[in-house]
């Protein structure tokens, strides 16, 4: 069985106006809110498979594929930011862990073993 994936897109430039207000929103509840009063349809042809170079695709599935690629990419590119972020502290923190062993190591030094430590 297929999936199906409805995409609204609400509020356009500003409105704040739901697209299914007044006589329309009881028509949705009636027809979206109970499956037995519709019938599944039954396709006539049997579907072709996904191909994203067909010319004939309907323009709201290639819509939400653009919309999921650049989603994809945002994300990945987000990702490699943290990383990247992350990697820079854990470098700082070894760093700052590393002078303080020695800044508490030289301190632990007798004065004559110090002298020469800095000779």
């Amino acid at each position: 069985m297929g999936c199906c994936t409805i995409l609204l897109l609400w509020p356009l430039r500003g409105s704040t106006r739901h697209p299914f207000a007044g006589a329309s929103a009881a028509l949705y509840s009636l027809f979206y809110s109970s499956p037995s009063l519709l019938p599944m349809p039954v396709p006539l042809v049997h579907p072709q498979p996904d191909s994203r170079n067909s010319s004939n695709t309907d323009p709201f599935i290639l819509y939400s594929r653009s919309v999921h690629d650049y989603t994809l990419r945002l994300w990945a590119e987000s990702r490699k930011l943290a990383e990247e972020k992350a990697r820079a502290r854990a470098k700082d923190a070894a760093l700052c862990d590393a002078r303080r062993l020695l800044r508490n190591s030289s301190q632990r030094l007798p004065l004559s073993n110090r002298t020469q430590a800095r000779a």
